[in-house]
């Protein structure tokens, strides 16, 4: 029997979430997920959750007529740390004309970040993902959870605290004239 790592478990838990079978809870929605880089200035500007990751709870943002389905839903670890988040849109002129401004932000926020996002197509109910500005289309949800759990084995950065730097004794004594 094969060890699951922590990874691999926030990956399924994520891809169970947003997807129910063969079908994927948001519509016309940007799930933007956090790895390394912090989104804090992001989910500030939102409405801040800090709420466990559930198929109902993302049914429930996503649903039209909540005043969250507006904007980004932005995910840390296993939690939605916040919902109605703006981001910002790419400023790549070779982005194709048809996508809109939900691809646009999506694709925005990977280029600045090393976040990943999900975005599923207004018009087409089409679901992409976006990794490091670019830009996978056309997936079913078979082909997206393999695509979340690839990019969730970037190795998460353990943030080290600096060490504080100390003084040689003589330079620390002061003397008065």
């Amino acid at each position: 029997m094969q060890a699951v790592t922590a990874r691999e478990q926030r990956a399924e838990s994520l891809r169970n979430n947003l997807t129910d079978g063969d079908a994927i809870v948001m519509e016309r929605n940007v799930i933007v997920i956090e790895r390394n880089v912090g989104l804090r200035n992001f989910i500030d500007a939102g409405v801040q959750l800090d709420a466990k990751l559930t198929y109902d709870l993302l049914v429930t943002i996503f649903n039209t007529e909540a005043p969250l389905h507006d904007g980004a839903t932005i995910i840390q670890r296993e939690r939605i740390a916040a919902a109605s988040c703006f981001l910002p849109l790419t400023k790549n002129p070779s982005i194709s004309r048809e996508l809109g401004t939900r691809h646009r932000a999506a694709i925005g926020i990977t280029e600045d970040t090393d976040a990943i996002s999900v975005v599923v197509s207004e018009e087409t109910g089409l679901i992409s993902l976006v990794e490091g500005g670019k830009l996978k289309r056309n997936l079913d949800t078979n082909q997206l959870r393999s695509l979340l759990l690839s990019a969730m084995e970037v190795p998460v950065i353990e943030r080290k605290r600096e060490q504080t730097k100390t003084m040689p004794e003589a330079e620390s004594e002061i003397t008065i004239v």
